[in-house]
């Protein structure tokens, strides 16, 4: 099963310039929000799977936008990006709880693994610290989510007796939180280095691979499952990569070049199809992926098509045209792969 996710881009302004005459441009009459909400519903109208809100230290919260789309597009997966030291993993998981009850199960998560600290946080950490804390995290937000009373000792976390579940009926203060259990969100992680790779084996759900080459995706993929599979588990293969679909190929790349300023000449490698693709180190202003597929909705169907045989499962999409491109991607195609695997 194959699952779609577009990027809801909350990382740079991306308010599009209306003519007065066609938008009620009056303050407080259209927000940041309004367009957030368009994105998301034009992704559910398009037929993905779910959105990513991704974590901005200087914009929206991420976790305030991925509550208030929740109820925009009730068929849509929820992903909210969120490095491990924006707070307490008691506190993540009881907002987690609570979304899920409200939401029908529908929250993810996306943890910020690579990276400096982020000096909005007070305690916020990099490099190993940061894998330990994002260990320690995601042990403590399972363990609460089981049966309590739930006790940790760590380097950046404790607990003491506490959880939300109790079968039993004998743990104080937990009578306002018992009701159906809820489960944990799914957890992506993503990051290139060593640890990380290790981490997501041990804790992830998904592992994100920013890495479009064929050949090195497909032992990065051997690697982690590999992994995974040493510590008992199954973890799954995520692409984040943006997409730029069109008639044709040259003009999905003189829209890319009026964009971007990337000239249309640009060099490119293919996949065995030859389906034409940026090279991995291209990455435009405000967005989160390292790479592109550029190209006709064939080309681009194709070149999705070989990455599947390689072993993704779930695609984090973007486009230059948060809206319109997801209604592209939908229309021209998802079709065009409907004859080799289907939606989650």
């Amino acid at each position: 099963m194959t699952e779609f996710i577009w990027t809801v881009p909350t990382r740079v302004p991306h308010r599009p310039a209306f003519d007065p005459s066609v938008r009620d441009d009056r303050p407080g009459r259209f927000t940041a929000f309004d367009e957030d909400s368009q994105v998301a519903r034009a992704a559910e109208l398009a037929g993905f799977d779910g959105v990513v809100v991704p974590y901005d230290p200087g914009g929206e919260e991420s976790w305030v936008v991925a509550a208030a789309l929740a109820p925009e597009v009730p068929r849509l997966g929820i992903v909210a990006e969120f490095p491990p030291d924006l707070g307490t993993a008691v506190y993540a998981a009881k907002l987690a709880l609570s979304f899920q009850r409200f939401f029908s199960d529908r929250l993810s998560w996306q943890i910020v693994l690579d990276g400096d600290a982020d000096p909005s946080l007070a305690d916020s950490v990099s490099g190993p610290a940061r894998d330990t804390r994002t260990e320690e995290f995601l042990t403590v937000t399972r363990g609460v989510f089981g049966d309590a009373p739930y006790t940790f000792h760590g380097e950046f976390y404790e607990v003491e007796a506490g959880g939300f579940f109790d079968p039993s009926g004998t743990v104080p203060g937990l009578s306002q939180l018992v009701r159906a259990r809820s489960p944990h969100p799914r957890v992506l992680l993503g990051s290139q280095r060593q640890e990380g790779l290790s981490l997501s084996a041990r804790f992830g759900d998904v592992h994100v691979f920013d890495e479009p080459r064929p050949e090195l995706l497909r032992a990065a993929i051997a690697d982690v499952q590999a992994r995974a599979a040493h510590a008992g588990r199954i973890v799954g293969a995520a692409l984040r990569i943006a997409v730029v679909a069109r008639d044709s190929d040259a003009e999905a790349r003189r829209d890319l070049s009026r964009a971007t300023g990337h000239p249309e000449d640009g060099p490119v490698w293919s996949l065995p199809a030859g389906a034409p693709a940026l090279t991995f180190d291209f990455s435009p202003s405000g967005w989160r992926a390292r790479s592109a597929i550029v190209g006709s909705y064939e080309a681009v169907a194709d070149q999705l098509r070989a990455y599947v045989e390689l072993g993704i499962g779930t695609f984090v999409l973007e486009g230059l045209h948060p809206v319109a491109d997801a209604y592209r991607f939908g229309e021209y195609v998802r079709p065009l792969l409907s004859d080799t695997f289907v939606s989650a």
